[in-house]
């Protein structure tokens, strides 16, 4: 049986041999909690996993308020001609989110169009379950559009949340 201080010595190692070595000489992590000596946990240090917290944080804001400021400067912007219809530009987001998603799915299962009969034509009933939340996403996204093109940026961001 290891002592704590073992485990932790031996968490710190596989840690540091995960950051420092390639990606073909990593040890592989392990789900199990036991405490074989042969097994090698990944865990965080707390330092890296504060610093992951921070990051992602800094990328949502800064993902969040650059997407509230082009749409809003977008819908605002004087131009002679008539503007863009939010709708079209909801249809278009989705439509490029489909494309992508799939492509990612046929890459996974090396282009096998047979996965996308089985979960999507054979079993219509969990894809109409999945038209209901789409629908009232496609709604939501909208009247995103026109709160962006009736409030300033600031307004919007606060009632948004």
């Amino acid at each position: 049986m290891l002592q704590s201080g073992n485990v932790t010595h031996k968490m710190e190692e596989c840690l540091s041999a995960w950051l420092q070595d390639s990606p073909d000489t990593r040890p592989t992590p392990s789900l199990s909690s036991t405490s074989e000596p042969e097994s090698s946990t990944m865990v965080l240090h707390p330092a890296h996993s504060s610093r992951l917290k921070y990051v992602s944080l800094g990328v949502l804001v800064f993902q969040t308020t650059s997407l509230v400021l082009t749409m809003r400067y977008s819908r605002t912007l004087k131009e002679d001609g008539p503007r863009y219809l939010a709708s079209s530009a909801v249809v278009s987001a989705e439509v490029l989110k489909i494309l992508v998603c799939t492509l990612i799915v046929f890459m996974e299962n090396n282009f096998s169009v047979r996965l996308l009969k089985e979960e999507i034509v054979n079993k219509p009933v969990e894809t109409l379950k999945l038209a209901i939340p789409a629908g009232i996403y496609t709604l939501q996204n909208n009247l995103l559009y026109v709160a962006l093109s009736n409030l300033d940026a600031a307004t919007y961001q606060v009632t948004h949340e």
